[in-house]
This record gives structure tokens, C-alpha cells and sequence, in this order.
């Protein structure tokens, strides 16, 4: 239950961390939705390497100095596993709900780099299929669960238009509270839609 609680208040924090700042600071660039962003890549962990899509939000910048900024960005990601050879298939779904922190850096006019750090929570549906080398038959068996996963993760993005960008991410993504835990590799390529 102390797990439960610490994490509802990580995630609190992570939450109204960027508001509170720009209360205290009253720098605000604007309010609202600043951009959305499309990741599509792999995550890589335990061995295995899947497909991984993630759709960002991002909301509520506060300027922090001259060329650093700090956002909320919230992420809907999904991962995609599977394995199989000869009698024996295995696949898993992850599905990612994580509120992040983003630090952003402006390096030249249209270029900048930012860095993530955020804590979420994951649902993963497995499954595996068996064949039985004597009679054919098949055997299913599937479980899910739920826990928390972190994202710590770094980028940068080229402005090709002042209302779209293209960049790269690679992140590091701690799985645990849950039946799945593991660390994975993430790498993605970026487009982004100022709003």
C-alpha cells in the first residue's frame, strides 16, 4: 500500500509541477496544447525486439531561461512482441499511459534537443501457443497485468516548417510493480504538429 501511495504522489507531482512553476516564475509562453508528436520505432528488451508507436501531448510550457524550457507531455504508447518457431508462438501487447516531465533545449533557431522523464502505468496482455508434436493439438495460455513503467529518454527535433517537425528519440523504459518486468531499448523517429 506504501508503493501505491508514493507512486500516486510521484505522479502528482509530475502532474502540477509545470503549473506550478509557471505560477511562481509567471513566464508562461502560452497556455495549453503546444504540440503533438507521433513516435514510431522499436523497443528492444529481454531479448526480443518489437514494434513500438507512441502519441504525445504536449501542454502547458514554462520558460526556464533564455534558450530551456519545461513542459508536461503526456504519452499513449503501445509495443508489440512476438516470437515463435517450429510448434511454439508467443506474443505481447504492452499498452503505456505515461505523464512525463520534458526539459527542452533550443540550439539554433529551428533546431533544439529535450529530455523526458516520466512515470506511467502499462498494461500487458501475453499469450502463448503449444503444439503438441504427437497428435497436432494446440494448447493456449494467456494472462495479463498491470504495474508502473518509467520513461527517461532523450531527443532532438529539426522545425521543417514553424507547424512541422521531424527528429529521433532513444529512451530507457524500467517495467516493474507488475508480472512483466524488464528495462527495455527504446528508438524512434519523431514527427511533430505544433497546434
Amino acid at each position: 500500500m506504501k508503493n501505491v501511495i508514493r507512486t500516486a504522489a510521484a505522479l502528482a507531482l509530475l502532474l502540477l509541477a509545470p503549473a506550478a512553476l509557471a505560477q511562481g516564475r509567471g513566464a508562461r509562453s502560452s497556455s495549453g496544447l503546444t504540440n503533438a508528436n507521433v513516435l514510431l520505432g522499436f523497443e528492444d528488451g529481454d531479448g526480443n525486439t518489437g514494434l513500438a508507436l507512441r502519441g504525445d501531448l504536449e501542454m502547458l510550457p514554462t520558460h526556464l531561461g533564455p534558450n530551456t524550457n519545461l513542459s508536461l507531455v503526456l504519452s499513449l504508447g503501445y509495443s508489440r512482441f512476438s516470437d515463435s518457431y517450429y510448434g511454439w508462438e508467443w506474443g505481447m501487447n504492452l499498452f503505456k499511459l505515461v505523464p512525463a516531465a520534458r526539459f527542452g533545449f533550443d540550439v539554433a533557431p529551428r533546431f533544439g534537443l529535450y529530455g523526458d522523464a516520466g512515470l506511467g502505468l502499462y498494461f500487458a496482455n501475453m499469450s502463448v501457443k503449444e503444439r503438441d508434436p504427437y497428435y497436432g493439438t494446440w494448447t493456449k495460455a494467456s494472462d495479463s497485468t498491470v504495474g508502473l513503467v518509467m520513461r527517461l529518454a532523450a531527443g532532438a527535433k529539426f522545425d521543417v516548417t514553424p507547424t512541422f517537425g521531424l527528429g529521433a528519440e532513444i529512451g530507457v523504459n524500467p517495467y516493474f510493480g507488475g508480472d512483466y518486468e524488464d528495462t527495455t531499448f527504446t528508438g524512434m523517429l519523431l514527427a511533430s504538429f505544433r497546434m
